[in-house]
């Protein structure tokens, strides 16, 4: 019985696996896989390597081609240059070749729109509208009561992250996003009234959009027209990267 059930689930394996190919719904999304995993080109090879595969650790190391890591970067400087006017793709590239505040730098230097906001404030979360400078009024709110003390901020920082929020809120005002992350700049400035009046706008907001899905579809985008259809699982592992606020 036990040998039955070992020679069964390869067979039913291969019977999903061969359903899946010939249906026209997902067959060509099966064979694009298959195709991707076993034609040992230096896209695949550049994929595993994002995902952090070593070259002795993937599938048929000792026939794969090297990986060229300039082909990529050509790649995605000429899928740039190409789509001037996408605001998805040039979010996407600046946030694949830059780093730290050299990226909110150069996505300030887009055009104006509600996503490019959104995704400066998504960034500016990690530094500049962290906020250390109200910690000792926290203990009011926390059950456990520690000794905390403030921290110097960048008032310089908080005050460009509200100009980005205030002007988010002006290319999306029914967005509760951009009024809720003004809410937490005014908190970090210590200008209360207003971050109290902020915080209502933002609860009284239809909806809300951190930008996510923009960075997400543009990166995913990017991607395919650098280098070609990609893997289900490096999509899942671009999403998985998304910092949220």
């Amino acid at each position: 019985m036990k040998r039955t059930i070992r020679f069964l689930f390869p067979m039913l394996a291969g019977a999903a696996l061969l359903v899946t190919l010939l249906r026209p719904e997902t067959g060509w999304l099966a064979r694009h896989q298959l195709g991707s995993v076993l034609s040992g080109s230096w896209g695949m090879v550049q994929t595993l390597s994002d995902l952090g595969l070593k070259r002795d650790e993937m599938p048929l190391s000792w026939a794969l081609p090297p990986a060229q890591p300039e082909r990529i970067k050509a790649a995605y400087a000429h899928a740039l240059v190409t789509h001037p006017a996408d605001t998805e793709l040039q979010i996407a590239g600046i946030l694949h070749e830059t780093w730290g505040g050299a990226r909110l730098t150069a996505l300030r230097n887009l055009p104006a729109s509600a996503p490019r906001n959104a995704v400066i404030l998504r960034l500016a979360c990690q530094n500049d509208i962290n906020l250390k400078n109200r910690q000792i009024e926290q203990d009011t709110l926390s059950s456990t009561i520690e000794k905390r003390k403030d921290e110097p901020v960048d008032s310089a920082a908080l005050e460009a992250a509200l100009k980005d929020a205030q002007g988010g809120a002006v290319l999306d005002p029914s967005n509760a996003f951009f009024p809720a992350m003004e809410a937490i700049a005014l908190y970090g400035l210590k200008r209360d009234s207003e971050a109290r009046a902020a915080l209502h706008r933002a609860a009284l907001a239809p909806h809300y959009d951190d930008g996510t899905r923009t960075e997400t579809e543009g990166t995913w985008r990017l991607r395919e027209i650098a280098r070609g259809p990609q893997l289900a699982l490096t999509e899942t592992a671009v999403a998985a990267a998304i910092l949220f606020p």
